[in-house]
């Protein structure tokens, strides 16, 4: 056990002497995302990397942006080896409330939801044909007299429901 904490300290020991890799990928916490959604505050866990603010995020797609929360898991590496352009990307893990692709502003349809939505419709056009197609006037005259309401009333069509991703927006 003392063998262990010793080599953990020369290890340590080494590593602190040891100058930053700034073509090296760390891993870091976010601390925060700005407000402008294109930037991070994150702290390394490498302790020769110190904290850092205002970060810009890549995803690899132009026009990406994504809302996550504190405390997701990103790696931070240095465009070009240079320590004053940190960039921040390549996900570890994180929860995300929003991913926009393309700078769109609209929710994308699941394709799921869209085909049920589809068919609960579908069921109501049938039904509503089937009611049409089979009613019957009661009290109809021949002439120009009134004829009362349908025998077999309509059915009112079912609403949609919101077929809405909840956090990717595309265009």
């Amino acid at each position: 056990m003392k063998l262990d904490a010793l080599k953990a300290d020369v290890a340590r020991l080494i590593r602190s002497l040891t100058p930053v890799d700034y073509y090296a990928w760390y891993p870091a916490r976010v601390v925060k995302q700005n407000l402008d959604d294109l930037t991070l505050d994150v702290q390394p866990d490498d302790a020769r990397v110190p904290g850092m603010e205002r970060v810009p995020i890549r995803f690899g797609t132009p026009q990406t942006t994504a809302k996550v929360q504190a405390g997701a898991r990103v790696l931070v590496g240095f465009a070009g080896g240079d320590p004053r352009l940190p960039v921040a990307g390549l996900w570890e893990s994180a929860t995300l409330d929003e991913l926009n692709l393309g700078g769109g502003t609209e929710f994308v349809a699941l394709a799921t939801k869209v085909k049920t939505e589809l068919s609960a419709l579908r069921s109501t056009l049938a039904a509503l044909v089937t009611a049409y197609n089979a009613h019957v006037h009661a009290g109809v005259t021949s002439g120009s007299s009134s004829s009362s309401p349908p025998a077999v009333p309509a059915a009112s069509p079912s609403t949609v429901n919101d077929v809405n991703a909840a956090v990717v927006k595309a265009r």
